[in-house]
Order: structure tokens, then sequence, then C-alpha cells
């Protein structure tokens, strides 16, 4: 085998290597999420179809299963977490902001919160236009509305 054939040789093994690597961090990042989604219906007794995940100025969305607009949704910043009876978009003195209104509060654990920092979040491209879409929501708070909440 000539030089040539080599250097070919050893791109198509640094190939096979690199989907290799793809195909073990998304087969990860799949058991994660299965997980989160399981311990947040242990926690709360609620089965949720999305989370917002909330971390500084970095905005998450984790879809259960599919990446249509979800209905049910648990929103989380940084270790509290929400589930969401609907929100609104308002403004006042100090700019904008997303009101979350809630039926309940928790706290999430740190092992949980450290899943969702390694999760990635999936692209919310399409809004769907309905007033309390979650796509919406999320096209929100991915702008910088701040995050405030109240109690049902």
């Amino acid at each position: 085998m000539d030089v040539k054939g080599v250097i070919n040789l050893l791109e198509y093994v640094k190939d096979q290597i690199n989907n290799l690597e793809q195909d073990i961090l998304q087969k990860i990042n799949e058991e994660n999420k299965k997980y989160l989604f399981s311990e947040l219906n242990e926690l709360t007794g609620v089965q949720f179809d999305a989370v917002i995940y909330i971390n500084n100025s970095d905005v998450k969305y984790i879809p259960k299963q599919y990446k249509g607009d979800a209905k049910n949704i648990f929103i989380i910043k940084e270790n509290e977490g929400y589930n969401v009876k609907e929100y609104k978009a308002e403004s006042d003195d100090y700019g904008l902001f997303v009101n979350i209104i809630y039926y309940k509060k928790y706290e999430i654990p740190g092992y949980l919160v450290e899943v969702l920092k390694m999760l990635p979040g999936d692209e919310v491209t399409a809004v769907i236009y309905t007033d309390n879409s979650i796509s919406k929501l999320y096209l929100l708070l991915k702008q910088g509305y701040r995050l405030v909440t109240t109690a049902s």
C-alpha cells in the first residue's frame, strides 16, 4: 500500500470514529432525556410534554418525544420548577417580562439540574400562532424577557 492509500485509510478510520462518537453521544442524550422526564414525573406526579430550562441567559427547550408544540410544560429556572398553567407577556418600568402563572412550584434536586445542563436543547423553529403557544413562550425567553412567577 502506498502513502496515499494509507492516508485514505486513516481518513476513513477517522470518519468511522467520529460517527461512533456521535452515535454514542446521541444514545447518552436519549437516555438522559428519558431519565429526566421519569424523575420529573416521580417528583410532580404529572406527565410533561416538554421542559424549558433557564440558567442565567441560557434557555433550552427539551421536548419529551417530538418537536411539536407541547401542551403540558414544565419550566425550570436554575433549581426551581413550575407546572405552568398559562403565561402573559407584559412590561413594567424595568422592561419586558413573561409572567408565568403556575399550578405548583417544586424544588429541583441538584442531580436533575446537572442532567439539564448536559442535555442539548432543541431549536424551536416554527411558532404556532396562538396566544399561549409554548414555542412563542420559548422564543420570548430566548429574546431575553425576564421571568416573573405567580401562583394560580
